[in-house]
């Protein structure tokens, strides 16, 4: 895809995020530098998701909610190494001891029942060990996969996420709002 077969997003965010790591460049303190830096970086994505949302709105209403969780439910989610850091900083600055124990609970249990599953069988659904109480406990600092995800029909995410029954085969959809 050459510059002129661009979506509108990429050429404003691409030049966005040139702006912000130029800018970290003069920092001093690296924990900082990174952690604003990535701040800067989901700010400004999500004012560039605002403003293209405003311009070209979704056809039909988003089915996501706050309390609904079945996008949390899914055999793994992605993140940057960037965004790890970012989330394992905010941990430490805002869970206390229990907290963090439990979450590395979390992880622990969720990695060891992968275990149970080859890679080249079905993927089974695993609770995200960041959502707690049926709410991202990191929902702040979320990775953009999470906060791009959305749906417009509650019920095709729990037949295909909650129920195991996606898979990775392009049969399995769940609509929702793209630009």
């Amino acid at each position: 895809m050459n510059a002129n077969d661009e979506f509108p997003y990429e050429a404003p965010l691409r030049n966005g995020i040139a702006r912000i790591v130029e800018q970290a460049l003069g920092w001093t303190d690296p924990a900082t530098t990174l952690n604003e830096m990535i701040d800067r970086v989901v700010a400004m994505a999500e004012d560039l998701h605002a403003r293209l949302a405003s311009e070209q709105p979704p056809p039909n209403p988003l089915a996501c909610r706050q309390g609904c969780d079945h996008c949390c439910h899914w055999y793994e989610v992605s993140a940057t190494p960037l965004e790890a850091l970012r989330i394992a900083d905010h941990v430490n600055q805002t869970f206390d001891a229990d907290a963090r124990r439990e979450l590395i609970d979390r992880v622990h249990s969720v990695t060891e029942e992968k275990k149970r599953f080859p890679p080249s069988g079905p993927r089974p659904s695993f609770r995200c060990p960041l959502l707690v109480d049926g709410a991202c406990s990191v929902y702040h600092v979320r990775p953009f996969v999470c906060r791009a995800f959305n749906s417009y029909d509650v019920t095709s995410c729990v037949e295909l996420i909650v129920s195991g029954n996606a898979d990775d085969s392009g049969t399995s959809t769940i609509e929702g709002y793209a630009h």
